[in-house]
């Protein structure tokens, strides 16, 4: 596994190197790894992964994020590594029917951490955070008391809620599935409702 920064990834200006990323190991071989049938309908894990980076610098642009900034780089990164961990975790359940990838977050982290070693250590825990947490918020609205799993999720994630929430948009927006973009917003709205509670 060779190690890289951030930067390395992009060509000059907003372009990802998709041809150097597509040389990577890593992330090469997410596209031997297929998705859940009921969540993710785009295919296997690579498909996902551009869709969600471009789901990402999507909202980098709509909220003016220059380019060639830190800021920038770090969205994308997290976009592009949150699934790395699915290509050791990904099996069929037989019992439901459907492929599943526990604790690929973990993973994710752990393999990112290896890749971008050499990036700046504070780019780099932020990095590691957003992808180690990024399914808390996928399915908080389901469980018995969700400003406490927020909570929680503040607690023990380095990054800021506000950009776990783009994270979390933009991989409900990058997964196919029988969810609606309204479903997607209104989600997002209660979500964000709990976190302006807790604040206050």
């Amino acid at each position: 596994m060779s190690t890289m920064q951030l930067k390395e990834l992009f060509l000059d200006g907003a372009q990802l190197n998709w041809k150097l990323i597509d040389a990577i190991e890593e992330f090469k071989r997410l596209k031997e790894v297929p998705q859940s049938k009921q969540w993710h309908k785009e295919g296997n894990v690579y498909n996902h992964t551009k869709l969600v980076v471009n789901e990402m610098d999507g909202q980098m642009d709509i909220l003016g994020i220059d380019f060639d900034s830190d800021y920038y780089r770090l969205m994308i990164g997290a976009a592009l590594c949150h699934d790395l961990g699915k290509y050791g975790t990904t099996y069929f359940s037989e019992e439901v029917g459907d492929y599943k990838c526990k604790n690929h977050g973990a993973e994710s982290e752990k393999i990112t951490r290896e890749l971008f070693k050499d990036e700046e250590s504070a780019i780099l825990e932020l990095l590691c955070s957003m992808v180690r947490w990024h399914m808390d918020l996928h399915h908080v609205l389901n469980v018995d008391n969700p400003e406490l799993k927020i909570k929680k999720l503040i607690a023990k994630c380095s990054a800021p809620i506000d950009d776990m929430i783009i994270l979390n948009y933009c991989d409900s927006k990058g997964s196919i599935n029988d969810n609606s973009e309204d479903d997607i917003v209104n989600r997002i709205n209660a979500i964000n409702q709990y976190i302006l509670n807790i604040k206050k």
